[in-house]
């Protein structure tokens, strides 16, 4: 499925209008791999509605490089699975997040880096992002003039962590990698873009 994301500008009355699902993915590669945890907030603006982390085993081998950046072990997995009851597999959980979405009556999606993140969403969500039932707020692409680090004659794609520090958010890198750290960051960073 070809999706043609668009960046759009949210700022002013409207904003406060949307209710935004703010999330983060840790998988096991970068294409056609496993999601090992996905995390979001729910909010009006600067308001929380809702939030959660799961987790989720590998259906293929698990990518040692992955794994080397995000901790998430099969072994790390069943830990923070204890007591869990949902599907052992992100793709048997679909229901769920779309039925989440419904509930909340999310009308706009928001990540650090959009292009890679809405890729392992289910379809239903992916058909909504394309007949723009839900718009979309990259924080990675429109934060690249505000943190101002040059590559070439334009602007690079910054870093949650530079994006962050670039508006006085904390971030502390040791956190980083994790979907529910990286979902907290994003949150802030989105809040603070709109004010």
């Amino acid at each position: 499925m070809n999706l043609s994301i668009r960046l759009i500008d949210l700022r002013g009355k409207k904003m406060k209008d949307k209710i935004s699902f703010i999330f983060d993915t840790e998988t096991n590669g970068l294409n056609n791999c496993s999601v090992l945890s996905i995390s979001f907030i729910i909010s009006q603006y600067d308001k929380v509605l809702a939030k959660e982390t799961r987790y989720y085993f590998a259906k293929e081998s698990y990518n040692k490089k992955a794994i080397k950046v995000n901790g998430l072990t099969k072994e790390v997995i069943k830990s923070k699975r204890k007591g869990c009851s949902y599907p052992l597999y992100f793709e048997d959980d679909y229901n769920w997040l779309v039925d989440i979405m419904k509930k909340y009556r999310v009308n706009n999606i928001v990540a650090h880096n959009t292009n890679f993140d809405i890729k392992f969403l289910p379809r239903q969500i992916k058909e909504k992002i394309e007949d723009n039932t839900y718009s979309i707020y990259c924080t990675m692409k429109n934060n690249s003039k505000f943190v101002g680090i040059k590559k070439g004659n334009r602007y690079k794609y910054p870093s949650l962590s530079e994006a962050c520090k670039a508006y006085g958010i904390n971030f502390d890198d040791n956190e980083a990698h994790s979907s529910e750290y990286d979902t907290l960051k994003a949150y802030e960073l989105f809040v603070a873009t709109m004010k």
